[in-house]
């Protein structure tokens, strides 16, 4: 199985449908709600994380990594 990069509109997406439906009391996702405020701040700390993840793949394979070896 390949490793598949995550884009932060993809995890934020996942992270709001997961809360729906595990908490459907919680539904203020609106701009400037506390919940959105900290799902942004974690979605795109994640999102740069999988962009570091994909460098390290692809820096495992000749024909894509670059760099001194």
């Amino acid at each position: 199985m390949a490793f598949e990069k995550k884009s932060f509109n993809n995890i934020y997406e996942n992270m709001v449908a997961e809360t729906r439906s595990r908490i459907p009391q919680l539904t203020d996702f609106e701009e400037g709600s506390v919940i959105r405020s900290l799902y942004e701040t974690f979605a795109y700390e994640l999102a740069l994380l999988y962009e570091q993840m994909d460098l390290v793949y692809q820096a495992g394979f000749i024909d894509t990594a670059t760099g001194a070896a």
